[in-house]
């Protein structure tokens, strides 16, 4: 039967260490190969049911949140299948030098994730201009100029975001490992805020310390923010075990 990968981690399963039930409520099983250990469980991909992937993600994300509690863990999203056991086995196998590099250098860590609304600070972007004229005639060197401008733009906002992203995560030097950014458009269109999600690989055992300083950056910075973590870390696993890249 095909089985369903939530995570993996180094060495052997704690003894009668106990994990909620898994996706389906089927239970979970550790499918150990080469000092590596997969978390699985039965799944029938033909059974799927849309109705069903609310509580199918929440039974999924409880296992891995459950082994992470205890170990370092290479966290996968769902939906990672394999044919059979064995091919999971035969994954562990394939894979182990770099699921032991990449579990190296997770340990101790967990993902705090924070987000920033931001308002624009650049007036609407050229696009804008364009459509108000449009059908209105306009000279090769007018239309080349409306381009450069729109180009500035963007420029400036690339600049701007990521003057953004460097202050923000200025506030929390020397309590995570990695930081990534990523924007995310605003609804309301180009003029409208933008958010900034931040994930970090931050210190497990310094996680007061980064709330402590989400809580003094709300102090001084107007934009509204929000914390979220720990997590395992999802951001900064690169791979997922079927081979493509996440």
């Amino acid at each position: 039967m095909k089985r369903l990968i939530y995570c993996i981690f180094e060495g052997p399963p704690n003894r009668g260490w106990q994990l909620p039930p898994g996706v389906d409520g089927e239970r979970v099983s550790f499918l150990e190969s080469d000092g590596l250990c997969a978390v699985a469980s039965p799944i029938d991909p033909s059974a799927d049911d849309p109705g069903a992937l609310v509580p199918r993600l929440l039974a999924y994300e409880a296992v891995i949140e459950k082994v992470h509690q205890e170990r370092a863990v290479l966290p996968f999203r769902y939906g990672c299948v394999m044919e059979s056991e064995t091919q999971a086995l035969e994954m562990l196998g394939s894979r182990c030098e770099s699921c032991k590099s990449a579990l190296r250098g997770l340990r101790g860590c967990v993902e705090m994730g924070v987000r920033v609304f931001v308002e624009n600070a650049c007036g609407p972007a050229s696009p804008a201009r364009f459509a108000a004229n449009a059908g209105r005639p306009e000279s090769g060197k007018s239309y080349l100029h409306s381009r450069q401008r729109h180009y500035d733009e963007l420029d400036q906002r690339v600049k701007q975001g990521a003057e953004d992203a460097d202050r923000f995560c200025h506030a929390f030097v020397g309590l995570f490992v990695k930081c990534k950014s990523e924007w995310t458009a605003s609804r309301n269109g180009p003029s409208g805020p933008r958010m900034l999600s931040l994930y970090f690989l931050a210190h497990r055992d310094r996680v007061d310390d980064f709330r402590h300083a989400f809580e003094e950056l709300t102090r001084t910075e107007p934009a509204k923010m929000a914390l979220t973590g720990p997590w395992p870390p999802y951001n900064f696993v690169e791979w997922n075990p079927q081979g493509e890249r996440q």
